[in-house]
């Protein structure tokens, strides 16, 4: 559930988004094929009665790793036409998921199909970071938050099997490789 199938009908969509602010609503318009249109729409008009505050600067260029752990799960395209949008990384359960910058929480929650205890945090600059898969989850929505803080411990909810963290970047509404953007070893 982690990896989602490239729609071409939504590429205008991420056009429109990409000239927009970031929000919440961008990244669960994207989601919203993979959970359900209904599902995202119910829980956006929740989210959009409780604005959150801006995110705090970023404390550099680079990201850090949320998690220690091998990438069992590559970003890009996979076997079936599917597509991950991040990296996924092998770790034991109830590990510390800490946060790869400094930023405020979007959403933290679990109604998304597919991506158990979920965090959504946005950074300076146009930054999105998804925490997906977690145990259980340290922090709420509005909680700004900084590079480094223990944010959830991770855990095998959604769509998996075995305990990891599903972790993506993006640029506004465009995912990146994490790899590019973490530092290497």
């Amino acid at each position: 559930a982690y990896e989602w199938a490239v729609v071409s009908e939504q590429e205008g969509q991420w056009d429109r988004a990409k000239r927009q602010a970031v929000d919440a609503k961008e990244i669960f318009d994207h989601l919203g094929f993979a959970t359900g249109i209904e599902e995202c729409n119910e829980l956006l008009d929740r989210l959009k009665k409780q604005p959150v505050p801006a995110p705090p600067p970023r404390s550099g260029k680079t990201f850090s790793w949320p998690v220690r752990g091998p990438v069992i799960s590559g970003f890009g395209p996979k076997k079936g036409g599917y597509h991950n949008d991040g990296i996924n990384i092998a770790t034991s359960a109830g590990a510390p998921v800490l946060a790869a910058e400094n930023g405020v929480v979007s959403y933290a929650g679990n109604e998304l199909r597919g991506y158990g205890n979920l965090l959504l945090v946005q950074h300076a600059d146009g930054w999105i970071t998804a925490y997906a898969h977690n145990a259980r989850l340290l922090v709420s929505r509005g909680d700004k938050i900084a590079k480094g803080q223990l944010i959830a411990h991770a855990g095998d909810t959604g769509g998996v099997k075995r305990p990891q963290l599903h972790f993506e970047i993006r640029k506004g509404a465009t995912p990146v490789n994490p790899v590019q953007y973490l530092p290497s070893g």
